[in-house]
Formats: structure tokens, C-alpha cells, sequence
């Protein structure tokens, strides 16, 4: 078992903090209504961010939904639920991921986001479960917390 240095443990984060409040999203998803489920993903931010937490932590694809691709068992199923999946995945930076940084930047919180992410490219539709990290100025950060 590898010892642990006391002064590791003793290192701030998130800025200088010595302790962090994490809240962790675990409400219903709006299955496939991004538009919903980004309003209400922003009150949760919100929320969470009035009751003193630094990091709100959302799940594997929150938005729009995981996709089960078991869900259609015929072509004309599978194709509707991959446009419907499509439809209403978030392309990043996108209107999307502004108005989540906007309700990050007024809590004052970072935020890790589960979404379906979509390359937008012209002739791509390729989908990524990717998970997304605000800071607490809105902004999409590079991985790393100060």
C-alpha cells in the first residue's frame, strides 16, 4: 500500500479552499427534451449553489439521456431514437453550453455536466458521452481546477 505524505493531505483546492461542499445531482431526466432539461438543470446550479456547494456534479449523459440503443429492437425504431438523440444532443461551445455558464456564473459554482455531446461539423453527426467542466465564471474549463 503506497504511503500518503502528510502535506499532500493538507493541500487546498478549488482555489485556495481547504474543504469543498459537492452537490450531486441524482433528480429524473427529461428524456430527450434538451430544452427542459437544460432549464432545469440550471435551477439545480442554482439551487445548489445557494445552499454553499463549489462543485455541483451532474450524471453520465444528464442531457438528453443515455443512449440505450437496446431500447429499438426494429431499423425504424433504432432510426428514430438516433435522430431524436441527435436532435437533442449539445454541440460544444454551443447557445446550449452558454446558458449553462451563465446559471454556473451566477452561483458562483464549477459544475461537471454528463451530456451527449454532437460534432456539428458539416457531414459529422458523431455523438461522445462527454462529461463537461464550468468554472465558476461560466466558462468551459480545460480539465484543470486551480
Amino acid at each position: 500500500m503506497a504511503k500518503i505524505r502528510n502535506e499532500k493531505l493538507n493541500k487546498a483546492v478549488f482555489g485556495g479552499h481547504k474543504t469543498v461542499r459537492v452537490a450531486a445531482v441524482q433528480g429524473p431526466q427529461i428524456v430527450l427534451k434538451k430544452e427542459k432539461s437544460i432549464e432545469v438543470a440550471c435551477n439545480r446550479i442554482k439551487e445548489a449553489g445557494a445552499n454553499g456547494a463549489k462543485l455541483v456534479a451532474f450524471f453520465e449523459t444528464y442531457i438528453p439521456v443515455f443512449p440505450a440503443y437496446w431500447y429499438a429492437s426494429q431499423i425504424d425504431e433504432w432510426y428514430a431514437w438516433n435522430v431524436a438523440l441527435q436532435d437533442n444532443s449539445i454541440a460544444i461551445p454551443s447557445e446550449d453550453t452558454e446558458i449553462i455558464g451563465r446559471a454556473c456564473r451566477d452561483a458562483g459554482v464549477y459544475c461537471v455536466m454528463g451530456v451527449n455531446e454532437i460534432d456539428d461539423t458539416d457531414g459529422a453527426r458523431t455523438l461522445y458521452n462527454t462529461q463537461i467542466l464550468f468554472g465558476p465564471d461560466g466558462s468551459i474549463q480545460d480539465g484543470t481546477v486551480n
